[in-house]
């Protein structure tokens, strides 16, 4: 399973949003509206990312027990 390392060390996004930490917590690596990609909380998906997931778009994480960030959508499985 692909994970997402360098965010799982972080506390924010790039939006300047906390993350909880917490099991189930969804993160994604995706294109924002204003270009550039960033690290994102879902609230921050939803009002700076462009709605769309896959190569060239960005990547959807779920957090498990162990705090690892795994990779659910937006893969090259998919």
């Amino acid at each position: 399973m692909t994970r997402y390392l360098s965010a799982e060390a972080m506390s924010k996004d790039d939006f300047d949003v906390p993350f909880t930490k917490q099991t189930g917590e969804v993160i994604y690596d995706a294109k924002t509206k204003f270009g550039p990609w960033a690290t994102m909380t879902e609230a921050s998906y939803r009002t700076h990312g462009v709605g769309v997931l896959g190569i060239g778009f960005g990547q959807k994480y779920v957090r498990d027990e162990q705090g690892h960030l795994n990779l659910v959508e937006g893969g090259y499985d998919d």
